[in-house]
Protein backbone atom coordinates (compact mmCIF):
# COMPACT_ATOMS: atom_id res chain seq x y z
CA UNK A 1 0.00 0.00 0.00
CA UNK A 2 2.74 2.26 0.90
CA UNK A 3 4.31 1.63 -2.73
CA UNK A 4 1.22 2.20 -4.67
CA UNK A 5 1.15 6.05 -2.33
CA UNK A 6 4.46 6.73 -3.61
CA UNK A 7 3.74 5.69 -7.17
CA UNK A 8 0.97 8.12 -7.05
CA UNK A 9 1.81 11.32 -9.60
CA UNK A 10 1.69 14.96 -8.06
CA UNK A 11 0.03 17.08 -9.76
CA UNK A 12 0.62 21.07 -8.89
CA UNK A 13 -0.45 24.29 -10.14
CA UNK A 14 2.05 26.76 -10.17
CA UNK A 15 0.26 30.16 -9.90
CA UNK A 16 2.19 32.64 -11.15
CA UNK A 17 1.82 36.22 -11.08
CA UNK A 18 1.34 36.94 -14.53
CA UNK A 19 -1.49 34.11 -14.05
CA UNK A 20 -2.94 36.22 -11.68
CA UNK A 21 -2.69 39.38 -13.10
CA UNK A 22 -4.40 37.95 -16.49
CA UNK A 23 -6.99 36.13 -14.08
CA UNK A 24 -8.03 39.73 -12.89
CA UNK A 25 -8.16 41.12 -15.97
CA UNK A 26 -10.54 38.50 -17.81
CA UNK A 27 -12.89 38.59 -14.58
CA UNK A 28 -12.70 42.54 -14.30
CA UNK A 29 -13.62 42.57 -18.41
CA UNK A 30 -16.67 40.36 -17.77
CA UNK A 31 -17.98 42.28 -14.54
CA UNK A 32 -17.81 45.29 -16.52
CA UNK A 33 -19.34 44.09 -19.83
CA UNK A 34 -22.09 42.59 -17.80
CA UNK A 35 -22.55 46.02 -15.59
CA UNK A 36 -22.57 48.33 -19.03
CA UNK A 37 -25.31 45.89 -20.19
CA UNK A 38 -26.97 45.83 -17.24
CA UNK A 39 -27.42 49.82 -16.86
CA UNK A 40 -26.32 51.92 -19.45
CA UNK A 41 -29.53 52.22 -21.17
CA UNK A 42 -29.91 51.75 -24.72
CA UNK A 43 -30.45 54.12 -27.47
CA UNK A 44 -34.10 55.26 -28.32
CA UNK A 45 -35.02 55.57 -32.14
CA UNK A 46 -39.09 55.44 -31.57
CA UNK A 47 -41.53 55.86 -29.26
CA UNK A 48 -45.19 54.76 -28.91
CA UNK A 49 -46.40 58.42 -28.68
CA UNK A 50 -48.42 58.67 -25.24
CA UNK A 51 -49.63 55.11 -25.17
CA UNK A 52 -52.20 55.90 -28.54
CA UNK A 53 -50.39 53.75 -31.51
CA UNK A 54 -48.84 56.64 -33.09
CA UNK A 55 -45.50 55.71 -33.41
CA UNK A 56 -42.87 58.35 -33.87
CA UNK A 57 -39.92 57.07 -35.41
CA UNK A 58 -36.85 59.16 -35.54
CA UNK A 59 -33.05 59.78 -36.92
CA UNK A 60 -31.32 60.03 -33.99
CA UNK A 61 -31.08 58.96 -30.47
CA UNK A 62 -33.84 60.90 -28.46
CA UNK A 63 -31.77 60.10 -24.77
CA UNK A 64 -28.23 61.36 -27.01
CA UNK A 65 -31.09 64.82 -28.15
CA UNK A 66 -32.55 65.28 -24.76
CA UNK A 67 -28.86 66.48 -23.40
CA UNK A 68 -29.36 69.37 -25.84
CA UNK A 69 -30.28 72.58 -23.87
CA UNK A 70 -33.39 74.39 -23.52
CA UNK A 71 -33.85 77.89 -23.00
CA UNK A 72 -35.69 78.63 -20.26
CA UNK A 73 -37.24 75.16 -20.14
CA UNK A 74 -39.08 72.54 -22.07
CA UNK A 75 -42.54 73.62 -20.38
CA UNK A 76 -42.13 77.03 -22.12
CA UNK A 77 -41.58 75.44 -25.61
CA UNK A 78 -44.84 72.97 -24.79
CA UNK A 79 -46.83 75.81 -24.02
CA UNK A 80 -45.91 78.21 -27.10
CA UNK A 81 -46.40 75.49 -29.46
CA UNK A 82 -49.77 72.88 -27.99
CA UNK A 83 -51.73 76.01 -27.42
CA UNK A 84 -55.59 75.93 -27.98
CA UNK A 85 -55.46 78.96 -29.60
CA UNK A 86 -53.04 78.15 -31.83
CA UNK A 87 -53.95 78.15 -35.31
CA UNK A 88 -51.04 78.09 -37.66
CA UNK A 89 -47.10 77.02 -37.16
CA UNK A 90 -44.40 78.63 -39.45
CA UNK A 91 -40.87 77.03 -39.79
CA UNK A 92 -39.29 80.13 -40.68
CA UNK A 93 -35.05 79.95 -42.17
CA UNK A 94 -32.63 81.85 -43.73
CA UNK A 95 -31.37 80.86 -46.97
CA UNK A 96 -27.51 80.25 -47.56
CA UNK A 97 -27.40 81.17 -51.32
CA UNK A 98 -26.33 77.24 -51.88
CA UNK A 99 -28.65 74.37 -52.85
CA UNK A 100 -26.40 71.70 -50.80
CA UNK A 101 -26.57 73.72 -47.83
CA UNK A 102 -30.23 74.30 -47.93
CA UNK A 103 -31.37 71.03 -48.64
CA UNK A 104 -30.76 70.96 -44.50
CA UNK A 105 -33.86 72.91 -44.37
CA UNK A 106 -35.76 70.82 -46.20
CA UNK A 107 -34.57 67.82 -43.96
CA UNK A 108 -35.26 69.39 -40.57
CA UNK A 109 -38.66 71.30 -41.67
CA UNK A 110 -40.27 67.67 -42.67
CA UNK A 111 -39.09 66.21 -38.99
CA UNK A 112 -40.96 68.64 -37.25
CA UNK A 113 -43.82 68.54 -40.09
CA UNK A 114 -43.93 65.15 -39.78
CA UNK A 115 -43.46 64.33 -35.99
CA UNK A 116 -45.85 67.58 -35.23
CA UNK A 117 -48.48 66.65 -36.91
CA UNK A 118 -48.76 62.83 -36.22
CA UNK A 119 -48.53 64.16 -32.53
CA UNK A 120 -51.09 66.94 -32.71
CA UNK A 121 -53.60 63.98 -34.35
CA UNK A 122 -52.69 61.92 -31.24
CA UNK A 123 -53.79 64.63 -29.00
CA UNK A 124 -57.19 64.86 -31.26
CA UNK A 125 -55.67 68.46 -32.37
CA UNK A 126 -56.82 68.57 -36.23
CA UNK A 127 -56.65 72.02 -37.28
CA UNK A 128 -53.41 73.58 -36.87
CA UNK A 129 -51.90 74.52 -39.80
CA UNK A 130 -47.64 73.72 -40.33
CA UNK A 131 -45.66 75.80 -43.25
CA UNK A 132 -42.46 77.11 -43.89
CA UNK A 133 -41.47 80.68 -45.54
CA UNK A 134 -38.04 82.04 -45.70
CA UNK A 135 -36.97 85.66 -43.61
CA UNK A 136 -37.93 87.52 -46.70
CA UNK A 137 -41.54 86.40 -46.47
CA UNK A 138 -40.89 88.54 -43.49
CA UNK A 139 -39.52 90.99 -44.95
CA UNK A 140 -36.37 90.31 -42.76
CA UNK A 141 -32.55 89.43 -43.27
CA UNK A 142 -32.16 88.26 -39.86
CA UNK A 143 -33.61 86.18 -37.10
CA UNK A 144 -33.89 89.77 -34.93
CA UNK A 145 -37.62 90.82 -34.51
CA UNK A 146 -39.79 88.21 -35.73
CA UNK A 147 -43.61 88.62 -36.14
CA UNK A 148 -44.40 85.52 -34.14
CA UNK A 149 -48.05 85.24 -32.56
CA UNK A 150 -49.72 83.45 -29.92
CA UNK A 151 -51.90 82.49 -32.88
CA UNK A 152 -49.32 81.85 -35.13
CA UNK A 153 -45.95 81.18 -33.62
CA UNK A 154 -42.61 80.80 -35.28
CA UNK A 155 -39.93 78.22 -35.45
CA UNK A 156 -36.82 79.59 -36.77
CA UNK A 157 -34.18 76.81 -37.99
CA UNK A 158 -30.90 78.58 -37.46
CA UNK A 159 -28.43 76.61 -40.03
CA UNK A 160 -24.80 75.37 -38.64
CA UNK A 161 -23.47 78.24 -40.66
CA UNK A 162 -25.04 80.68 -38.71
CA UNK A 163 -25.08 79.40 -35.19
CA UNK A 164 -23.11 80.22 -32.54
CA UNK A 165 -24.00 77.28 -30.47
CA UNK A 166 -26.11 74.15 -30.05
CA UNK A 167 -29.63 75.02 -28.09
CA UNK A 168 -33.09 75.49 -28.42
CA UNK A 169 -34.93 78.52 -27.34
CA UNK A 170 -38.62 79.55 -26.46
CA UNK A 171 -37.64 83.56 -27.03
CA UNK A 172 -40.12 85.96 -26.41
CA UNK A 173 -42.72 87.11 -29.29
CA UNK A 174 -43.20 83.70 -29.84
CA UNK A 175 -40.82 82.70 -31.76
CA UNK A 176 -39.20 78.49 -30.84
CA UNK A 177 -35.04 79.35 -31.83
CA UNK A 178 -33.52 76.04 -32.97
CA UNK A 179 -29.72 76.62 -33.11
CA UNK A 180 -26.25 74.29 -33.71
CA UNK A 181 -23.20 74.50 -35.40
CA UNK A 182 -23.03 71.05 -37.27
CA UNK A 183 -25.68 68.93 -39.03
CA UNK A 184 -25.50 66.44 -36.43
CA UNK A 185 -25.92 68.63 -33.77
CA UNK A 186 -29.12 70.39 -35.57
CA UNK A 187 -30.60 66.55 -36.18
CA UNK A 188 -30.46 66.47 -32.27
CA UNK A 189 -31.54 69.65 -31.86
CA UNK A 190 -34.27 69.49 -33.99
CA UNK A 191 -35.73 66.19 -31.60
CA UNK A 192 -35.15 68.26 -28.97
CA UNK A 193 -37.57 70.98 -29.81
CA UNK A 194 -39.88 67.66 -30.65
CA UNK A 195 -39.56 66.37 -27.08
CA UNK A 196 -40.11 69.66 -25.61
CA UNK A 197 -42.70 70.69 -27.77
CA UNK A 198 -44.74 67.48 -27.87
CA UNK A 199 -43.17 66.46 -24.41
CA UNK A 200 -42.36 62.83 -25.08
CA UNK A 201 -41.40 59.84 -22.66
CA UNK A 202 -39.18 57.44 -23.27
Amino acid sequence: MAEDEKKKVKVKFKVTRNRMITAGFIISGVVIAYLYALYVPKPVYSVDYRDTGVILNFRVDLREADKIPVDPGPDQVYTEIVNPLVKNITIVYKPTGNETEDRYYAIEAFEITEKMKLGLYARKITDVGIDAKPLSYFNRTTYDNLPGKIQHPLIAIVHPIYGNQTRVVSAPGHVVYIEATSYRDLDLAVVKFLISALRIKF
